[in-house]
């Protein structure tokens, strides 16, 4: 826009001119023909700045704060300003605002900058909407002590809760902070088990800080351990599906990535093969079943007889409901 347009021009103009600048030279070097349109670009370019740019005797000058001697001043432009405040919606909107707290500190300086260039941003900016569906509900202190007991690199304490319901006392080096499917997940060590354990956010509770040393395990590990089986219930793979797909879920697999380490081989009548390493096969399973008849097992036998073994007791299930009706 051109209010944004002229007050970089002042702004560029005041850094090239440490010593200041009078309104005239300011109007006559940047073409911008009347005091109307000055006073107009001026407050844009002080809201820019935060407010860098003062008169002192009829002279305009720009605070050194906004500006090194090495480097121009940043400046955001309109397609910059819209991107940074999309990604602040779009982090403020996922799992029930949970990250809200996170980026609430700039969101008054995100907001300013974008009045300044963009009409009516509270107006297009809804139009971006998150739809988490099946999530699981935690207490938003859980995620904000562990990304600051990561950042610290500080040792946790917690009680946890498996989906089973067994409660156990956990003392964990946290290492990162993981959103997948909509749920957020602790990968941390485990100082208890003395291994590299996945933690569900929703299943803490009781969590505090702890004076022991912290303990940072080989990348190569995490990556190992965290990066190349399928799904959330990772680790060291200990075989690879081989999965048939046709139809319909032949077509999204070409533009789905299932894990990154899968190899998609084209069998040449329309269907699709899938090779995925895995460790263990809940979330395999149910990614499979969720495919239907158009997805067949090939190999390994046994994930096969975990998959005959699933439809045959969902199929009793059934019958016995239709028998009772």
């Amino acid at each position: 826009m051109k209010s944004t347009t002229d007050a970089e021009k002042i702004i560029n103009l005041l850094i090239k001119n440490p010593n200041g600048l009078k309104k005239d030279q300011i109007i006559r070097k940047t073409a911008l023909g009347s005091d109307a349109s000055f006073y107009r670009a001026l407050r844009t370019a002080k809201s820019m700045t935060n407010n860098g740019i003062f008169c002192n005797h009829g002279k305009y000058y720009i605070s050194e704060d906004c500006y090194s001697s090495e480097e121009n001043h940043l400046l955001l432009h309109d397609d910059e300003l819209i991107a940074l405040i999309s990604v602040y919606h779009i982090i403020s909107g996922m799992t029930s605002d949970i990250l809200h707290q996170v980026v609430e500190p700039i969101r008054d300086k995100i907001s300013r900058l974008v009045n300044i260039s963009v009409k009516n941003p509270s107006k297009w900016v809804e139009k971006i909407r998150i739809l988490d569906s099946h999530y699981r509900k935690f207490e938003k202190s859980v995620f904000l002590k562990i990304a600051q007991a990561i950042a610290r690199e500080r040792v946790i304490k917690f009680t946890y809760t498996d989906h089973s319901g067994n409660q156990s006392s956990r003392t964990v080096s946290p290492q990162q902070l993981v959103r997948y499917k909509d749920n957020w997940y602790l990968d941390g060590w485990c100082h208890n088990k003395e291994d590299l354990r996945i933690f569900s956010l929703d299943c803490i509770t009781e969590l505090k800080f702890d004076n022991m040393k912290y303990f940072t395990p080989n990348d190569s590990i995490i990556r190992e351990i965290y990066g190349t089986s399928y799904g959330i219930f990772s680790g060291i793979p200990t075989g690879t599906a081989k999965i048939k797909l046709s139809g319909n879920a032949a077509r999204y697999a070409l533009r789905e990535v299932w894990h990154p380490k899968q190899k998609t081989i084209r069998m040449g009548n329309g269907d699709i093969l899938l090779e995925i390493p895995f460790n263990k096969t809940p979330e395999l399973i149910g990614s499979i079943l969720f495919w239907g008849e158009e997805a067949q097992v090939l190999s390994p036998a046994s994930l096969r007889d975990e998959i005959t073994s699933c439809i045959k007791n969902m199929l009793s299930i059934y019958q016995i409901k239709s028998a009772e009706q």
